[in-house]
């Protein structure tokens, strides 16, 4: 068993740069209630990274947070979190399903890049994040289809092509979801 979990009063390391950086063979983390945010670099490279449990006193996922973690297949974010940072899930290349279970403010610059299993977002969030569009795009190279609770109105943004690697216009390309 390669994993790791925390319990309260557990010293904090959201602050810390890298704090997991390139633990390759830790399998899984559970992270406790009494931390506020994933740092940058937090579990970058841990390329045997499969389940991560994030409360929901985490507001915020920082940048490379989960940068080439390989073998990560779900992740659900918590209603707390208002802000994935850049390229947080970046080159996740097993991610197939990312649930957001509140309203997110923004998802930064290739938040979900080169996730190229990725086909369902569910979002249970009450209204759009701000998502980075073009060449920095959030879902650049990202295959999933968005899924939006039933009283969500849908907004106008670009949706990246990952056949052709061009943006193209769209609307939000969420279906209808019923939150359980």
């Amino acid at each position: 068993n390669h994993g790791v979990q925390f319990f309260d009063g557990t010293p904090r390391f959201e602050k810390k740069y890298n704090c997991f950086y390139h633990c390759a063979n830790l399998v899984s983390a559970i992270l406790p209630s009494s931390i506020n945010s994933i740092g940058n670099n937090a579990f970058d490279r841990c390329t045997s990274l499969v389940s991560v449990s994030i409360p929901n006193s985490v507001t915020g996922i920082g940048e490379y947070a989960f940068y080439q973690c390989y073998s990560l297949q779900t992740i659900t974010i918590p209603e707390s979190v208002n802000n994935i940072g850049n390229s947080a899930f970046l080159y996740c290349n097993a991610l197939r399903s990312v649930t957001i279970l509140g309203t997110i403010n923004s998802i930064d610059n290739h938040a979900f890049h080169e996730c190229k299993n990725l086909y369902d977002i569910f979002y249970f969030g009450d209204s759009t994040p701000t998502v980075v569009t073009g060449s920095n795009a959030s879902f650049k190279s990202c295959p999933a289809t968005i899924y939006v609770k039933a009283d969500f109105t849908p907004v106008y943004f670009y949706v990246w092509d990952s056949n052709n690697n061009t943006p193209v216009n769209g609307d939000w390309p969420g279906k209808e979801i019923s939150a359980t």
